[in-house]
């Protein structure tokens, strides 16, 4: 009988986290998909405070499967339902120490990549909150990562005591 285990190779591990439901692709995520981890950590009773961190990069699926929880408000009256994916992934030992310290600090989300697309980031941006809720911080981060193109530099005013032509 044919095991998960079987089909780790030598040296690496599998490890399960937990991740947004939102995050599993509406249960569309399957084994041998292609996965980036990311990390979401702040208070969300703190303004600014929340930051994203690419924790992992180009991760494969090896299991996938959703897992209802209930848990109560800071008060323990209202009961609030969550769905969870449970994702087991394959991962190499550092990988596998660096998803466990980031599963106790925060919310983790997984990324589904394009299953041609082999690309790590050598340093991912860490990106945070308080860089896109102001506008003019927001347009530097975007122009930082090229995602638009930097507004054109205002036009000089000609100077009406330089002479013409």
């Amino acid at each position: 009988q044919r095991t998960l285990s079987a089909d780790i190779p030598h040296g690496m591990r599998a490890l399960p986290i937990a991740a947004q439901q939102e995050s599993a692709h509406a249960g569309l995520l399957r084994p041998r998909d292609r996965v980036d981890v990311l990390l979401i950590v702040g208070d969300h009773r703190i303004p600014d405070s929340g930051r994203a961190v690419v924790v992992a990069q180009n991760l494969l699926v090896l299991s996938f499967g959703e897992e209802t929880e209930t848990n109560f408000d800071e008060s323990r009256n209202v009961p609030a339902t969550f769905f969870t994916a449970q994702v087991s992934l394959e991962v190499d030992l550092e990988d596998a120490q660096r998803l466990t310290l980031a599963r106790r600090e925060g919310q983790m989300r997984v990324l589904l990549r394009n299953p041609n697309d082999a690309t790590e980031l050598e340093n991912p941006p860490e990106v945070f909150e308080r860089e896109l809720i102001v506008p003019a911080n927001r347009q530097a981060w975007l122009r930082r990562f090229a995602l638009v193109q930097a507004p054109a530099p205002p036009e000089m005013a000609p100077d009406p005591t330089a002479p013409p032509g």
